[in-house]
């Protein structure tokens, strides 16, 4: 008996979600900085601003930038920041009852990225299979997810072109 394809997809998800986050490691990396603090400012009542990257030489800091009105703001579009704030809300509880931030912000960017990279997966292998054989809808969306820079950018931290 086949399975339903929701039970297939979710599979597909389950298994690229193990496997993205198999490295244990974290690519630290300027161009996600932005990306990876938003949705805690968003979650905390500060909307899409940000605060002065006080602590980060300029050279560094190029992705959060003051705005006109004075306020510090991502340089890069918030689109990615905005599509994973829901998984940021138990990380943000955890830093509005005195949790590190800047621990609880590495974590999120990595397992917020992989999800988003999971989820394209997943979503890919639910198309495919409307248009060609399930066997070969998984070996396409196998070759996608982990043959292509899915597994090794997209899925490693929130760089606005993961979603």
């Amino acid at each position: 008996m086949a399975r339903r394809p929701g039970v297939q997809a979710a599979l597909v998800f389950a298994v690229a979600f193990v496997l993205y986050n198999a490295n244990l490691r974290y690519l630290a990396s300027f161009d996600s900085l932005a990306s990876s603090l938003l949705p805690f400012r968003i979650l905390s009542g500060h909307g899409l601003t940000l605060q002065e990257p006080a602590k980060l030489p300029p050279s560094v800091a190029y992705s959060i930038v003051r705005s006109r009105t004075g306020s510090w703001i991502s340089f890069y579009p918030v689109v990615t920041p905005l599509l994973v704030t829901p998984f940021y809300v138990p990380a943000a509880a955890w830093v509005a009852r005195g949790g590190e931030l800047e621990a609880a912000r590495v974590l999120m960017d990595k397992l917020a990225a992989s999800v988003v990279a999971a989820g394209s997966a997943a979503l890919l292998f639910l198309v495919l299979l409307r248009l060609t054989r399930p066997r070969l809808a998984l070996l396409l969306t196998a070759a996608y997810a982990f043959g292509t820079s899915t597994w090794t950018v997209s899925s490693q931290a929130l760089w606005q072109h993961g979603p």
